[in-house]
């Protein structure tokens, strides 16, 4: 009788089942626009993602996105990747082979719980709007091979490396971006525009749906409230009926926001500079300074009032133009009346 070894035919076996896997990893060369020649490693036709004993990428690519309280998306560079550390504080400087100018710096402070270590962090950077450079592959025929280099350092735990993560980016899937960004970026500009009187007969046209007005939004810019208020922190109570704009900025630089009255030769009403993200708010048009702006507090029938708003970026030297516009009805004038008693 013959005993047959099985250790040994389990070592041939685990080396047949892992060795495909080494032999399908390929190498392409991609030479870049500006000439330059880089070499990556490539699983099946696919980048393979980098991996090492602190950080583990699981997805990169470019994406189409809607952030929370935005009704704008935008074109975003996504990573996600995976601590193998709980506690992580460093930076990521985030480069490109192919563009000098392009260059952000992402802050890495998180407290990893092990509910969360699986599902990992997400990062946007390089958006269209601010970033064009990184998105001049759009504009190519076929399929792109897109790299960024980032150029970890972390001092909890000690430890600095860099890497070049690639995205192989199809035409189809180009061909979707293109058309959502498109879609979101001609909203506001192409929506049906109705014809409206101010109360001195000035004619302006604003976009409309669903029977009301649109308040102006893009993927880095956003009005989110155009009404009258009352201010109770004012020192005389003459100067606690005012106008205010609300909304937020994202990733604009800087920029400035101004407000006229097109009823008034587009007299200037307000501006503001600001920087960065955030919500802002500007009050304008108090009821002692401005009158024309409540004249419909004497009336009873609706009312349109409106302002012409003027925002200039100015580090792209870009400016846009367009109303706001708010009927006065009975709804408006019930709360105001609450407001007086």
């Amino acid at each position: 009788m013959k005993f047959v070894n099985f250790n040994v035919y389990f070592f041939v076996f685990l080396y047949f089942i892992s060795t495909p896997v080494i032999l399908r990893c390929d190498e392409r060369t991609v030479v870049l626009p500006n000439n330059k020649i880089l070499v990556l490693k490539t699983f099946l036709g696919n980048p393979i993602h980098y991996s090492n004993d602190h950080l583990r990428v699981t997805d990169f690519r470019p994406v189409f996105g809607m952030l929370q309280d935005w009704r704008v998306g935008r074109l975003s560079w996504t990573l996600h990747f995976v601590f193998a550390d709980r506690k992580v504080r460093g930076i990521m400087n985030i480069s490109s082979p192919q563009y000098p100018s392009l260059k952000t710096t992402i802050p890495l402070w998180a407290d990893v719980q092990p509910r969360d270590a699986a599902e990992g962090m997400i990062i946007e950077f390089f958006h269209k709007r601010t970033s064009p450079d990184a998105w001049s592959f759009l504009t190519e025929n076929g399929d792109s091979w897109i790299p960024f280099e980032f150029d970890v350092h972390m001092v909890e735990p000690n430890a600095s490396f860099t890497f070049i993560e690639w995205a192989k980016v199809p035409q189809t899937y180009k061909n979707i971006l293109i058309n959502k960004d498109n879609a979101e970026k001609d909203f506001f500009d192409n929506a049906p525009k109705k014809q409206i009187k101010l109360d001195n007969e000035t004619t302006i046209y604003i976009p409309f749906t669903n029977g009301n007005p649109i308040r102006y939004a893009d993927s880095n810019f956003q009005v989110e409230n155009f009404s009258p208020a009352y201010d109770n922190k004012a020192k005389k109570v003459s100067d606690r009926w005012i106008w205010v704009l609300t909304g937020r900025t994202r990733d604009l630089g800087r920029c400035k926001l101004e407000i006229f009255d097109p009823t008034d030769k587009n007299k200037l009403l307000a501006s503001m500079e600001f920087n960065g993200n955030g919500v802002w708010q500007i009050p304008f048009a108090e009821k002692t300074l401005a009158p024309n702006f409540w004249s419909w507090e004497n009336q009873s029938k609706d009312q349109w009032v409106a302002v012409k708003i003027r925002l200039t970026m100015m580090e792209k030297n870009e400016t846009r133009e367009w109303y706001e516009a708010l009927m006065i009805d009975k709804n408006i004038r019930r709360n105001f009346e609450q407001y007086r008693q």
